[in-house]
């Protein structure tokens, strides 16, 4: 399960970060919290789907 969650931790950051450059031209405050929401409510579901398959 830390290795799924850390694994979705990972690529929201990765896609955050694409999206951060591409929009934004960097990273802001306003940007560092929207992943930080992003990265938990991921993490959430990915760990929810998965435990209903276990």
């Amino acid at each position: 399960m830390g290795i799924l969650a850390f694994g979705t931790a990972v690529l929201v950051f990765l896609y955050y970060h694409y999206k951060a450059m591409k929009y934004f031209g960097g990273i802001t405050g306003d940007l560092a919290g929207y992943f930080l929401c992003l990265c938990e409510v991921g993490m959430a579901v990915v760990l929810a789907v998965v435990s209903v398959f276990i």
